[in-house]
């Protein structure tokens, strides 16, 4: 729930809100086993969930903190289209002319990797895994190409 938390911690930073007007939770989450072999490590699941973020007493500009979520959004989050997620779902309640309680559902998707590691808290296939991101190799130069890049 590592998206959960960045948004939450950049909503609170934005509105300045005191951490007792504010609750972040995960919700309706599910599951989806996968057991990818990532060369280094193993994406063993996708955790698909509802964030919900509820903010009490809001006295900001409503198109303010919807900006805020779609900018950080397209910022870190860039392949929700291609993961199918649904848009943002907002629920407002006006307390007064100044205030409004704001309940804020966002559908999140993230990827669990685990990696060897000597001690490790979870056992599978015989060896001791941790979770953490896998890391990429990436090749420094190529051999045995012959050719040009078309344009």
């Amino acid at each position: 729930m590592r998206k959960l938390a960045a948004l939450a911690k950049y909503l609170q930073q934005v509105t300045g809100l005191l951490r007792e007007r504010f609750t972040a939770f995960a919700d309706q989450g599910t599951l989806i086993p996968t057991g990818r072999d990532l060369g280094n490590g193993i994406e063993v699941g996708i955790f698909k969930y509802d964030a919900v973020i509820q903010i009490e007493g809001y006295p900001g500009d409503a198109y303010h903190l919807l900006a805020v979520v779609s900018a950080w959004l397209a910022d870190n989050d860039a392949t929700r289209d291609d993961d199918g997620l649904a848009d943002p779902d907002v629920d407002i309640g006006l307390n007064d002319d100044r205030t409004a309680d704001v309940d804020l559902s966002v559908e999140f998707e993230e990827r669990i990797q685990i990696v060897p590691q000597d001690g490790g808290p979870i056992a599978f296939d015989g060896r001791d895994w941790a979770v953490v991101d896998v890391p990429v190799d990436f090749a420094e130069s190529v051999d045995g190409m012959d050719g040009e890049a078309g344009e």
